[in-house]
């Protein structure tokens, strides 16, 4: 059976135009604050106006020593963060694209100059790239809080990415 990538289709409940659908990748396009850049939005809709049918977002934050020491982490952790996510969803959606924010935590692989603390993780193991000293939670990885529901910044799906540092 072969299958037109342009035919429209349905995911996992949302409608798509097509079959091509822009993965997530960091493109370091927020500010020190996590706060999507206007140059994000402009990215995004580029790539709905040039036909994708799903953008998948790079990993967003959740928790402040979640982030990456990557400069320009998306971050979805406190209530502030969700009137410029509307933006950035509602701006993609008025193009006729889903948008799935790509939720992350990036766990002992990151830097304790980028978060202000030591790097947590489920155990204490040292990252061979990193080096540095690792704080074990002490419970499921997989119980990280989200503080801020992404429906409520119009995310329609959310996609979890926990596998760096784990």
């Amino acid at each position: 059976m072969s299958v037109d990538v342009f035919e429209s289709a349905t995911l996992a409940g949302v409608r798509l135009k097509n079959r091509v659908i822009r993965s997530a990748t960091h493109g370091g396009l927020a500010d020190a604050q996590g706060f999507p850049l206007p140059v994000m939005e402009w990215k995004y809709a580029h790539l709905a106006r040039g036909g994708a049918g799903l953008i998948i977002t790079g990993y967003a934050g959740v928790q402040p020593n979640g982030r990456c020491h990557f400069p320009g982490m998306l971050m979805i952790d406190r209530d502030a963060c969700i009137d410029p996510a509307r933006r950035l969803v509602d701006a993609v959606h008025a193009l006729d694209t889903p948008i799935v924010l790509q939720l992350g935590h990036c766990g002992r692989q990151t830097r304790r100059q980028a978060i202000g603390e030591t790097p947590v993780a489920p155990s204490a193991v040292r990252d061979r790239h990193y080096n540095g000293e690792t704080r074990c939670l002490n419970c499921s990885f997989c119980a990280v809080g989200l503080d801020v529901e992404p429906a409520r910044c119009h995310f329609g799906r959310i996609k979890g990415r926990y596998d760096h540092g784990t």
